[in-house]
Order: structure tokens, then C-alpha cells, then sequence
């Protein structure tokens, strides 16, 4: 037998009959369908009823049934209400991390408005935590022995320092922090910009330091000079005529020193003006792309094998050469890069995609814009470009 109805609701939980009785009370025609024959439930999900539940009950003249027959729950006091001064007094977790063991778990406890973070430390064997104000970015290194972390300028620092209109580059920097947590010895370099750890292996870290500020010429002996009794000149010394080459620095451009430090021994390897680097996610690998300092280091990708300590590998190098978007495989045995060896003023870059593997001694190119697969053809109606 078919039965009409205005509405009809498939439930008949609390949601289902509070809204059933609102329908009737309103006269309209409406109908539950609920698959239980009885009111008997094996577990139930409501957890109690809040206070704006009870107001709507209120309102329907019910709900000291509910309350006679319910138990009463103590709520929480904040000891009276809250002011805009305690917001700014709150703060939240941020950048957890829990070390490969598992026995310590680093986390940032940053000011929900503004202010300066404070990094905690917490050992699972003794229940301690220990904290580091200022900190921020924190890594274990995979075997559990050491803590990286950057150590940020303080917020009112660099408030005044703006305040007097100082430039970006001779503002506050980041330092590294690296924590020895066996020890507690606690070792800090400034002016750190970046730093990475190797996933699933250990014993290194990599940073790269700010751009170094070039130093301020001295002032030539040799110069017409005076003395302040007599005020007699001296003559200066002959020019040679021959030009000499603006010495290179570092730049956004150009890049900055990349430090390749050994955890345990404390021994430390600098490659001059590093624009990219990335460690092999297994392997001791890492792979670096540097514009070069002269004839004798030439820009170019360069492999550091970290097992043995050798020197840098070239992959591929150019005197004018350009190189970016690095890639490792996991175990640091193949690599791949961009590479612009071209020389001409060329508006559109002729990139092309270089391969390497440890069976080859350096790179090759694999795909560039003469490559047949981004030529032009009735499916793409214009030619493909690798950048």
C-alpha cells in the first residue's frame, strides 16, 4: 500500500524526532521511517546535551524532563572573562618533530598574534624538556645524536632596526644551532640563510651562509698625501695601465658559501657561491649547483661523495654556464639538472635536461630544444621549450 506524505524523515534519532515534532506541531504532514523496531541501542553516540540544545527544549516546555533524568557536568572556569591581553598571551604548537628512535620530540611554541618563538626539547627516558628561545626550524639528525635548529633575531630587534630605515641586507640574520643531546654541548653559527639534513642517514649538515657584505677598500699609500706641519704633497705612484677584473661577490645572482659540515668530527668543507643543494634521501650524497669562483673552480653541478670524503665531483661545468633544478635518486647514484651552456644573448634560453650516473664521469644532455619529441606537429601546433 503506497502513502503520501509532505515529508518524510529516514531516522529516528534525536535530530530526526526533534524535527518531527516541530513539522506536527506546525500541522504539516510528515512521517518517520526508522529500520528499528525498538528504542534499544547497543551503544550510544551522544555525549550529553549542551546548552544551546536545553534552550531549544526550554522553549517546547521539556527540558527539566531531560535534566531530571540526566547528569549534571561541571564546566570549566576561566576564573572570569577574557580580555584582548590574555589572546596575546596564547600560543600553539608548531613544527613538530619526533626523532627516527622516537626518544625525543622537538616542537615550536609560537605566539598566535606576533612575538618570538621558543623551541622545546622533550626526552621520552626522562620526561625533561628543555628550551631554546628563539628557535625555529628544528631537525634530528637520523641516528637521534644531534638537534638542528635556527636561532631567529629577536622581533624587537628587528623592529628597530627598520624603525631606522636599515637596509635588508645589514638586517639581523638567522644563526644555526646544533645541540648535541647526549652532551647538551651547543654549537651556533651566524648568518646562516639555509640548512638542510640528510633524511635517512646521518652524520652531516649543510648551510649556506647570508651573502658576505664586500669590504670596504683601503685607502692607497700612494695617494697624494699632506702632512700637517709642512702641507707638502707627495707624488703618487705610476699607473701601470693594466685593468683588473671587479672582484666577484656574493649576490642573490652569484650565490653564497655553502658549508658542508661532519657532526661528529667537527671538520668542515666551503664551496664558493651556491645557488642550489640536496642531499640523496638514503645514500651519502650531495649534489650542488655553484656559478663559480674563476678559471680554477668554473661554474657548474658538482657530486660530494660524504662516505669518503673525496673532493668535489664535476658533473658538468662551463665558464659562463648556468644550472638549476637539481635531482638525486634516493641513494644519490643518478642525478639530473638544467644546464645553459649557451653563450649567445639569446632571449629565450636554450636549456637543455643533463643525466648523470655513477657509470659515466660526467653528464650528458639527454633533451633540449632541437630534441624531436618538442618539435612542432598536428597535435601540438607549437614547439616546446625545456625550463
Amino acid at each position: 500500500m503506497t502513502q503520501h506524505h509532505a515529508v518524510v524523515i529516514v531516522g529516528g534519532g534525536p535530530t530526526g524526532l526533534v524535527l518531527a515534532a516541530e513539522l506536527a506541531l506546525a500541522r504539516v504532514d510528515v512521517a518517520i521511517v526508522e529500520r528499528r523496531s525498538t528504542q534499544e541501542l547497543d551503544s550510544a553516540r551522544a555525549g550529553g546535551l549542551h546548552a544551546r540544545t536545553l534552550e531549544v527544549l526550554d522553549q517546547r516546555g521539556v527540558v527539566e524532563r531531560f535534566v531530571a533524568l540526566g547528569q549534571k557536568m561541571q564546566i570549566q572556569s576561566f576564573g572570569g572573562p577574557l580580555d584582548i591581553a590574555d589572546v596575546h598571551r596564547w600560543r600553539k604548537i608548531d613544527q613538530p618533530s619526533i626523532s627516527a628512535d622516537g626518544q625525543w620530540v622537538a616542537y615550536t611554541l609560537t605566539p598566535v598574534t606576533e612575538g618570538d618563538n621558543r623551541l622545546c626539547l622533550w626526552a621520552a627516558q626522562t620526561g625533561q624538556t628543555t628550551t631554546f628561545e628563539r628557535g625555529a626550524e628544528p631537525k634530528f639528525s637520523y641516528d637521534g645524536h644531534f638537534l638542528v635548529f635556527k636561532i631567529k633575531p629577536a622581533l624587537d630587534t628587528l623592529k628597530a632596526q627598520r624603525r631606522r630605515k636599515v637596509k635588508d641586507e645589514d638586517l639581523s640574520k638567522d644563526s644555526l644551532a646544533v645541540f648535541e643531546l647526549a652532551t647538551g654541548a651547543l654549537q651556533k653559527f651566524p648568518k646562516v640563510r639555509s640548512y638542510a639534513l640528510p633524511e635517512k642517514w646521518s652524520g652531516f649538515v649543510a648551510y649556506q651562509l647570508e651573502p658576505e657584505k664586500p669590504a670596504k677598500p683601503k685607502k692607497d699609500s700612494s695617494a697624494v698625501q699632506t702632512t700637517d706641519s709642512l702641507k707638502i704633497a707627495t707624488a703618487p705612484a705610476e699607473k701601470t695601465g693594466e685593468k683588473t677584473e671587479p672582484k666577484k661577490e656574493d649576490a642573490k645572482e652569484n650565490g653564497s658559501r655553502l658549508v658542508l659540515r661532519d657532526l661528529r668530527s667537527g671538520r668542515e668543507d666551503t664551496v664558493p657561491f651556491v645557488r642550489e643543494y640536496r642531499f640523496a634521501k638514503r645514500g651519502p650524497a650531495l649534489l650542488l649547483a655553484s656559478t663559480g669562483r674563476d678559471s680554477t673552480f668554473l661554474a657548474g653541478v658538482y657530486r660530494f661523495d660524504c662516505s669518503t670524503g673525496s673532493r668535489l665531483q664535476p658533473l658538468s661545468r662551463s665558464d659562463k654556464g648556468k644550472f638549476a633544478q637539481l635531482a638525486l635518486d634516493e641513494w644519490g647514484r643518478q642525478a639530473a639538472f638544467l644546464a645553459d651552456t649557451d653563450t649567445s644573448k639569446a632571449r629565450i634560453r636554450p636549456w637543455q635536461l643533463c643525466y648523470w650516473s655513477e657509470k659515466q664521469d660526467t653528464a650528458r644532455a639527454i633533451a633540449g630544444p632541437a630534441s624531436p619529441f618538442l618539435a612542432a606537429s598536428a597535435g601540438r601546433p607549437a614547439p616546446w621549450n625545456i625550463g
